[in-house]
């Protein structure tokens, strides 16, 4: 069994060799309103596998989101991420 330390780690960092769940950084709004579906899809890494996720975006700053639960994973660098036609 991991201790604290090495749970908080797996939860919260880009480190991690497999991510474990709910990223501590979710929003649920951005520029004061939810993210905007795209239309398009990229795969993303969750639970230590790549899915399909739904792509979103702010319509006032351009940042770019992927669901998670009940709010938003910001995308740091959309170049890292394959496009799903």
């Amino acid at each position: 069994m991991p201790d604290k330390f090495q749970k908080w780690f797996d939860e919260n960092s880009g480190y991690a060799l497999h991510h474990t769940g709910k990223r501590a950084f979710s929003h649920t709004a951005c520029c004061g309103e939810p993210p905007k579906n795209t239309g398009k899809r990229i795969l993303f890494p969750m639970k230590g596998r790549m899915e399909e996720k739904e792509l979103y975006r702010c319509s006032h700053c351009g940042l770019h989101f992927v669901r998670q639960g009940d709010g938003f994973c910001p995308i740091e660098n959309l170049l890292k991420y394959p496009l799903l036609p």
